[in-house]
């Protein structure tokens, strides 16, 4: 997964935009790109999953908005840490992907991944038109509680 985000920054650096949702040439052009950046470093992977740097390709320019909104709170948190000098921030890399919920790449139709336009297009690039509408269309009751000490 690093060696893709840096795949992704060095194709944002050439091109001077994130790949086009679900386009397979600049899917291949990222893959390409890792497969070098693998090869010019000591700590390299023994092999570049292909499939995983294709959806990275397919999706960089979408957002699932609820995990957006979890990493927005998250980020917040640790800046809050930062700033307070109360409690250690994360010193690290973090990636998060959710990989799960998306196709398989040879089950999908682009089409309807695409964008149209609309509110949701960043969600719709990883979810799909369909699914995101039924995501839309859900009723949903949710409790939650905080313990304040």
């Amino acid at each position: 997964m690093h060696i893709g985000n840096r795949a992704l920054h060095k194709f944002v650096e050439t091109k001077g935009q994130l790949p086009e949702p679900w386009n397979k040439a600049d899917a291949d052009e990222l893959i390409k790109l890792a497969n070098q950046i693998n090869d010019s470093t000591t700590a390299n992977v023994e092999k570049i999953e292909d499939d995983l740097l294709r959806k990275l390709a397919y999706t960089a320019k979408g957002s699932i908005i609820p995990l957006t909104a979890f990493m927005g709170g998250f980020f917040a948190q640790e800046v809050i840490k930062a700033l307070s000098g109360k409690f250690t921030p994360l010193n690290q890399w973090f990636y998060l992907d959710a990989i799960e919920v998306l196709p398989a790449s040879d089950e999908v139709d682009s089409a309807s991944f695409l964008p149209k336009g609309n509110r949701y297009d960043a969600q719709n690039i990883c979810l799909g038109s369909e699914l995101s509408s039924k995501l839309a269309n859900t009723k949903l009751f949710m409790v939650s509680h905080v313990m304040l000490y």
